[in-house]
């Protein structure tokens, strides 16, 4: 047998089919008369006679080059995410002061009451004593119950508002710039 216009190894697959008598589905890359790469999904199925010989076969070839170009977009947008999320992380994680993420919470009038620690950077420890995987998901008042309601309300703001908030700043709790 000879499979033109389809690559080496799916020649191959598609002879060994026919010698195995079996149904063969595959994904390859075939050419145009032309010259032009297509991307096809190739379904070959023997039909045998009586005797269990092969007298034709039903094959059926979509063109699926649009799919895989799509598909092969997402994988190299996913591949740029996923780097440029680890250009982040290691900025985040070396930046020199203490950041994090929390949510802030509220009372019935609106009043911030507490926040919790979603994420943080290595640094946070040097301001607050304590390591993000120790705090997360646990709220200020949980660690420190006498926590300082000037930085409850900063948070309260930010939450509500937007922004960034820097500063330096005494802590009472803390005891410390």
């Amino acid at each position: 047998y000879e499979v033109l216009g389809v690559a080496d190894t799916h020649s191959k697959l598609i002879i060994e089919a026919v010698n195995n008598k079996k149904l063969l589905d595959i994904e390859t890359i075939g050419y145009k008369k032309d010259g032009t790469k297509l991307w096809t999904h190739i379904k070959l199925q023997p039909i045998f006679n009586a005797n269990g010989e092969i007298t034709n076969f039903f094959s059926i070839e979509e063109d699926i080059t649009q799919r895989i170009e799509a598909q092969n977009k997402i994988k190299a947008q996913t591949q740029a995410i996923v780097e440029s999320e680890e250009k982040y992380r290691l900025l985040f994680e070396n930046i020199g002061s203490g950041f994090q993420f929390s949510e802030v919470f509220f009372d019935d009038n609106n009043e911030p009451i507490d926040f919790n620690f979603i994420e943080g950077n290595k640094n946070m420890k040097k301001y607050i004593g304590y390591d993000i995987e120790e705090i997360r998901g646990k709220t200020i008042r949980e660690i420190l119950p006498n926590a300082d309601m000037n930085m409850i309300k900063v948070y309260g703001n930010l939450a509500l508002n937007g922004g960034t908030y820097e500063n330096e700043y005494f802590s009472k709790t803390f005891k410390k710039y």
